[in-house]
C-alpha cells in the first residue's frame, strides 16, 4: 500500500517542482519591436516575483535572451511610479538553459518529423509506381482492352512520378534547413549564446508587494529586414506604380504576435570626429617645385567625393506578427506617382532615345536605397539601385525604339585645321534628324556635347536652328514635341577659332 501511495505522490511532486521552477523564470511578452537592417529594438512587458529584504527594499530577476545586449535595457515600472531601479547587474547562464538553443532544438524535432512524413509518403509513391509498372505484364482478353488498360497505367504512373519529384524536392529543401540548424547548433559561437540573468535591486516596494509587472526594451541582434521595391511606368496614363514590401526576419525564442511593429534605418557613415574648416591662406604666388605642389593638392581636394549621407527613415507597420525564425514578407506602401515622361536622345551616342520619368510629389518621401525591380508597360527590364528622399525624383525606363535620331554630317574640317590670318579655325556642320515613329504625341529631349574650352585664347560659337536655351551649358539641349508618324530636323553650327601657334588638343570631335 505505501508502495502504490509513493508512486501516486511522486508524480504530483514533480509537477510542483516544476512549476516552482518555472515561476522563477517569468514568460516574458513582446508588445513592440522596431527592426533595422540588422538588429531590432524590442519591448516586452514581464511579471516577475520579488524577493523582500525590508525597509522598502528587494530583488528580482529578468531573463532576457541570448542575442540581447544586456547593456542596452532600460526599464519602465508599470503599476507603482514610486518603485526605483538602484543597481542592476547581469551574468551569462549556462548554454543548457538558454532559451534560444531551446527554441533552435524544437525546430530541429518539428523540421525532422516533417522531413519523416515526406520520406514515407515517397516509398508509398514507389510502391504505387512498383505496382502500375508490373501491370504491364497483365494479360487481356481483346486489343481495346490492352489499350484502355495501358492508358490507365500510363496515366497513373505519370502522376505518381509528378507527386513523387514534388515530395524529393521538397526533402532536399527540409535536409538543407536541417543541416543548417545542426551547424548552427554545433557553433561554438552559437551555443555560447546562452540566455542572460539580470538582477535587479528594488526601492520603493510596498510591504504586501509579491510581484512587480515591468515595461522593458532592449537591442537584440540576429534580427533586420530589408526592402522589396517595384517601379512600372505608364506612359500612356501619365504615372509610375510604385509598390514596397519589406522582408523581415527576427531569430528571438519567441514568436512575435500581434507587436506593435516598426521599420527603421540609420545614416550611414556618420562621422565619429567633426570635420574641420577649411584654412584660408594668402600668400605669395610660388614657382616651380612649389607651384607644381601646390596645384597637386588642388587636384587631390577637388577629387575628394563630398558626403552625401542618407536622411534617417522610420516607419510604424502597426500591429503585426512575425515568427521566429522565419522570414515574413509585409506590405509596407503603394503609390500611383503623376510623372512626365521625355523621350531623351543623345544621337552621338546613339540612335534610339531612352524613357526618362520625372516624379515630382506634393511633399517630400523618405525612402531607403536598395535593389528594385523597373517594368515598363508590365515587361521587366531589370533590377537596379533605387531610393527617394525629397519631392522630385528622375528615373530611367530603358530603351524607346520609337523614336530616333540620325546625325548627317554636311561639313566639317580635315586631318589639319584651316588657317585665317594668324589664326587656326575648325568649322562644323550637321544635321540631326528625329523622327517619332509611335502612335502619340511626344515630349522628345535632344542633348548633343558642346565644347568645354579650357583655355582663354580658345573661342567657339554654335549655333543651331532652333537654337539653344542655354549658352555655356555643358550639353546643348533642345526640348521637343513630336506628333506621331513624324520627324524633325534640327541644323547645327560649330566654328572654333585658336591662335595660329598654338597646340590645340581635342578629346574628341563630332
Amino acid at each position: 500500500m505505501r508502495t502504490i501511495l509513493c508512486f501516486r505522490i511522486w508524480p504530483a511532486a514533480m509537477v510542483l517542482i516544476c512549476l516552482i521552477v518555472l515561476c522563477g523564470r517569468a514568460e516574458a511578452t513582446p508588445v513592440a519591436a522596431t527592426l533595422s537592417p540588422e538588429s531590432a529594438q524590442v519591448t516586452e512587458v514581464s511579471r516577475l516575483s520579488v524577493r523582500m529584504e525590508g525597509g522598502g527594499e528587494g530583488r528580482a530577476v529578468l531573463i532576457l535572451p541570448g542575442p540581447a545586449k544586456p547593456e542596452s535595457l532600460k526599464i519602465f515600472p508599470v503599476e507603482d511610479p514610486a518603485l526605483k531601479i538602484s543597481s542592476l547587474s547581469w551574468r551569462a547562464l549556462t548554454d543548457k538553459g538558454s532559451a534560444v538553443n531551446d527554441a533552435k532544438r524544437k525546430q530541429h524535432r518539428s523540421l525532422t518529423a516533417e522531413r519523416n512524413r515526406l520520406a514515407a509518403e515517397i516509398k508509398g509513391l514507389e510502391a504505387r509506381i512498383a505496382f502500375w509498372q508490373s501491370q504491364t505484364k497483365a494479360k487481356t482478353r481483346s486489343l481495346n482492352d490492352a489499350v484502355n488498360l495501358s492508358a490507365v497505367i500510363s496515366r497513373n504512373t505519370k502522376k505518381a512520378w509528378q507527386e513523387k519529384m514534388t515530395l524529393e524536392e521538397e526533402r532536399e529543401e527540409l535536409d538543407q534547413r536541417i543541416a543548417t540548424l545542426q551547424a548552427e547548433m554545433k557553433n561554438p559561437r552559437e551555443a555560447a549564446k546562452a540566455d542572460w540573468e539580470v538582477s535587479l535591486s528594488l526601492l520603493g516596494l510596498k510591504p504586501e508587494s509579491r510581484s512587480i509587472i515591468l515595461r522593458y526594451s532592449y537591442t537584440l541582434s540576429d534580427c533586420g529586414w530589408k526592402p522589396l521595391y517595384r517601379l512600372e511606368a505608364n506612359p500612356g496614363q501619365e504615372r509610375v506604380s510604385f509598390s514596397w514590401e519589406a522582408e523581415v526576419w527576427q531569430n528571438s525564442p519567441h514568436d512575435w504576435a500581434g507587436v506593435e511593429l516598426s521599420l527603421a534605418t540609420h545614416p550611414e557613415g556618420t562621422p565619429t570626429v567633426p570635420d574641420k574648416a577649411p584654412e584660408w591662406r594668402i600668400g605669395v604666388e610660388k614657382t616651380g617645385a612649389r607651384q607644381a605642389s601646390k596645384k597637386t593638392e588642388k587636384t587631390e581636394a577637388a577629387g575628394t567625393p563630398m558626403r552625401n549621407p542618407v536622411a534617417p527613415f522610420f516607419r510604424f507597420l502597426g500591429t503585426r506578427s512575425v515568427p521566429a525564425g522565419q522570414k515574413v514578407v509585409l506590405p509596407v506602401e503603394s503609390a500611383n506617382w503623376p510623372a512626365v515622361f521625355t523621350r531623351i536622345l543623345k544621337p552621338f551616342s546613339g540612335r534610339n532615345a531612352e524613357m526618362r520619368a520625372v516624379i515630382t510629389l506634393p511633399s517630400p518621401v523618405t525612402i531607403p536605397e536598395n535593389p528594385a525591380l523597373f517594368l515598363r508597360d508590365g515587361v521587366l527590364l531589370g533590377r537596379r539601385e533605387f531610393g527617394f528622399s525629397g519631392r522630385e525624383k528622375s528615373l530611367l525606363f530603358g530603351s524607346c525604339p520609337d523614336v530616333q535620331a540620325e546625325i548627317n554630317m554636311l561639313s566639317e574640317p580635315g586631318n589639319a585645321p584651316a588657317f585665317d590670318a594668324n589664326k587656326q579655325v575648325w568649322d562644323w556642320r550637321w544635321q540631326t534628324v528625329v523622327k517619332n515613329e509611335g502612335g502619340k504625341l511626344l515630349k522628345v529631349r535632344v542633348e548633343e556635347p558642346v565644347p568645354q574650352i579650357r583655355d582663354r585664347r580658345i573661342t567657339f560659337a554654335m549655333t543651331g536652328e532652333p537654337g539653344y536655351p542655354e549658352e555655356k551649358a555643358e550639353m546643348g539641349v533642345r526640348e521637343l514635341e513630336l506628333p506621331p508618324g513624324t520627324g524633325r530636323t534640327l541644323e547645327t553650327f560649330l566654328h572654333i577659332a585658336a591662335p595660329r601657334d598654338l597646340n590645340v588638343e581635342m578629346s574628341w570631335t563630332p
